[in-house]
């Protein structure tokens, strides 16, 4: 084991550096997710492959189930999606990362319900709007076990359950069996049991490989922020959601919820916690050697799966279910990637609910299952024509509305109109009146203009006159002079001849 130990953390160093390097150069590329569903509009063969699969199995809104929220005597509160409370037998359906147990299970809630089951779908803590206790020691893999155990006592009531899982949630599944084996009626799960993850990793290890991003998801606070990069849409790459938006299996309104789910405070570092506890846990585990499963279990595996080594599935059905319940136990393949309730939803379905009523027949399971459908279509048509008055009722709201709108904009055009032409007709008697204001100031300088020129030629004309008036008052005095002057002198030239 201690060789185990020391060989796991020198490809925990190696292949953490390998994936920063190649994860920070190739992120840069992917394009945003609303790119991808413009893509699919523009692209003709992605966009029959939507409407196909709309009308496909894979109804994404349960009609038979509600949300609640459940608050738990550890002060946890969880989100679930419940229905058939009536219903005797209980089932949880635990999904994994990233997910939410709507965009999960949602295609398949109405027909457990119908087939007679109480279900219960929680958004597993950490996840949307269940609680996000801050610690990563919060989500320790036993705790989680212990949220679903005071799920089915506690809130349920109920003494036994079947537990169906997958992904993350297949990994809380294999520890509930472990702790609470009288609590498991029967076991679904898709990922292979964690201690022969662990302990049996020579015999597949392409796993490492495979496992590259539990490494990488160590790499705290770097992973967070770079997963939520452009929205998010370097999460829905890796994951390969673009690969199945193409193909119609996720929709527009779907990829929200996602981004939705994601982006609340504390979302992604509690997601995030899952794997780092566990990692903490496998370094340091001094337990011993694990307990074998005593519950009936079914192993589901994705062919295409990326991320699981089917021999690591293999070997769990081998060595970590107890021989006392081998034959009652299942080990199946599908042609599908590890997304098995988007890709092969019907299938999956089909394979879980015989493995959970193997007490039935063939015959009566498909009788079964038909009488199902029927009421299902029935409630689906009751629904969809409640939707499609509601519809019409819209749109007539709506061409009312925008009747009104257009009635009111033309009333604001003519009303702008009018102001307009009041503003012309002001400016106009403005700029006549400014006009005449500049004839009247006008003549009033020309006026002004005239009485100086005219109060100039006056004066002019009374300086030359009494300058003339000088001119002769002069003349009449030199004139004056001059006779005295003259009367002088004769009287001079009289004196001495007389």
């Amino acid at each position: 084991m201690r060789f185990f130990i020391l060989l796991f953390q020198f490809f925990l160093i190696i292949l953490t550096v390998i994936s920063i390097g190649v994860l920070w150069l190739h992120t840069r590329s992917f394009p945003s997710i609303e790119q991808v569903y413009l893509d699919i509009q523009q692209s003709p063969s992605a966009a029959a492959a939507a409407v196909t699969s709309s009308t496909s199995y894979n109804h994404h809104q349960p009609l038979l189930a509600t949300f609640k929220n459940v608050t738990l005597t550890n002060n946890i509160t969880l989100n679930v999606l419940e229905g058939g409370e009536q219903n005797p037998k209980l089932v949880i359906l635990l999904h994994g990362f990233p997910e939410t147990a709507l965009l999960t299970w949602g295609s398949m809630i109405d027909d457990f319900v119908t087939d007679g089951y109480h279900v219960i779908a929680p958004d597993m803590r950490g996840y949307n709007t269940s609680s996000k206790p801050a610690t990563e020691a919060s989500y320790d893999i036993k705790i989680l076990a212990q949220d679903i155990q005071l799920l089915v006592r506690q809130y349920a009531k109920k003494k036994t359950a079947y537990i169906v899982s997958h992904d993350w949630g297949s990994l809380v599944s294999w520890k509930i069996a472990e702790l609470y084996p009288d609590m498991v009626e029967k076991l679904v799960v898709s990922v292979p049991h964690p201690e022969i993850m662990f302990t049996q990793a020579k015999h597949f290890p392409k796993q490492f490989l495979k496992s590259w991003y539990i490494l990488y998801f160590q790499l705290r606070g770097i992973v967070e922020h770079n997963l939520a990069r452009n929205n998010y849409s370097v999460l829905f790459h890796l994951l390969e959601f673009n690969e199945l938006a193409k193909r119609g299996l996720i929709s527009k309104a779907q990829a929200d919820q996602y981004v939705d789910a994601w982006s609340k405070p504390g979302a992604m570092k509690s997601m995030l916690s899952y794997y780092r506890r566990l990692l903490t846990n496998t370094l340091v585990d001094t337990s011993g050697p694990f307990k074998k499963i005593t519950v009936p279990t079914l192993i589901v595996h994705g062919s295409k799966d990326l991320a699981i080594e089917q021999k690591a599935q293999e070997l769990s059905f081998d060595l970590a279910l107890d021989d006392s319940i081998k034959s009652k136990s299942r080990f199946k393949v599908f042609n599908s990637s590890h997304w098995l309730t988007k890709e092969v939803p019907q299938e999956f379905f089909n394979e879980v609910k015989a493995f959970l009523d193997d007490s039935k027949s063939p015959a009566e399971i498909e009788e079964r299952r038909r009488q199902q459908r029927q009421r299902l279509e029935a409630i689906r048509r009751e629904r969809d024509l409640e939707f499609q008055k509601s519809q019409q009722e819209e749109q007539r709201k709506q061409a009312e509305q925008e009747t009104r709108d257009q009635q009111e904009r033309i009333n604001q055009a003519q009303e702008q109109q009018k102001k307009m032409q009041k503003e012309h007709a002001k400016k106009q008697a403005e700029e006549q009146q400014r006009v005449q204001l500049a004839s009247e100031e006008q003549r009033r300088r020309d006026a002004e203009a005239e009485k100086r020129e005219f109060q100039s030629t006056t004066l002019k004309q009374v300086v030359e006159n009494e300058q003339e008036i000088e001119r002769i008052r002069q003349k009449e005095h030199e004139s004056k002079e001059q006779r005295e002057q003259r009367s002088e002198q004769v009287q001079k030239n009289m004196g001495p001849n007389e």
